[in-house]
């Protein structure tokens, strides 16, 4: 079952993400769940909505959201972090949700000092070592740590970060060579999921926005979507929630 949503998944891909035009996917195992959201401002942003009411939509699904303008994984970004947002969601008087989802923003890249960080920072293999929340790695592990210390059995989804045009090169080259090019924060994004076997949506490589057609799908700040950058990604992202 898992192969066949994954062939589904990828065959969305390749179909330029223009697949499930029935009214809903209520095919999918995640049908009717209910879903919380932790990010910064692409999670949150007004705009945001289209695509969140369109998971509503075809997946029939609750969707509380905890994300705040601003956030990243680093507790350095702010101090609403992600790791905050998490906290919120796992108090003892939270429900246990269905999914989790956590939305990578571009605060990481932008702040904190471009501490990215190991996929082992803030696990077993440094003793928790609570100096490492100032990276984005550690504070991705801290957040499905602290998720499944409050459910075990919950299904955890990553949106990694989409391009960053206010930054040529370093914000949007996939191939840049540099240390602390986007790409390299997205890097370690997966590679944090992959440690924890977590499924991820690769919007910087997936996401159909480059150097040359951005002005139509992002804001005159050259950072976050429009209304029309949601539209264009919001049929991967429900597709993403469905067969995983």
């Amino acid at each position: 079952m898992l192969l066949f949503r994954q062939i589904i998944f990828v065959a969305a891909i390749s179909a330029g993400l223009h697949v499930c035009a029935q009214k809903d996917m209520s095919w999918s195992e995640n049908y009717g769940k209910t879903i919380a959201v932790f990010g910064g401002s692409f999670s949150v942003y007004k705009e945001s909505d289209i695509a969140k009411n369109y998971w509503a939509e075809k997946l029939n699904l609750t969707i509380t959201n905890y994300g705040k303008g601003g956030a990243g994984f680093s507790n350095l970004t702010q101090a609403h972090n992600i790791q905050h947002e998490v906290d919120l969601a796992c108090a003892a008087d939270k429900p246990q949700y269905d999914i989790y989802l956590l939305w990578a923003s571009t605060n990481d890249f932008s702040k904190a000092n471009k501490q990215i960080g190991s996929p082992d920072d803030y696990t077993a293999a440094d003793g928790y070592d609570t100096t490492k929340l100032q990276t984005q790695c550690g504070g991705i592990n801290y957040c499905i740590k602290k998720i499944y210390e409050k459910s075990p059995k919950a299904k955890i989804l990553f949106f990694t970060s989409i391009k960053c045009f206010r930054k040529p090169n370093v914000g949007t080259n996939p191939y840049y060579k540099g240390s602390h090019g986007l790409n390299r924060f997205v890097e370690a994004q997966i590679a944090c999921c992959k440690r924890w076997g977590i499924p991820y949506l690769d919007q910087f490589t997936e996401a159909p926005f480059n150097e040359y057609n951005f002005s139509s799908y992002v804001k005159k700040d050259r950072l976050h979507l429009n209304t029309e950058g949601y539209k264009a990604i919001m049929n991967m992202q429900a597709t993403f929630i469905a067969v995983h």
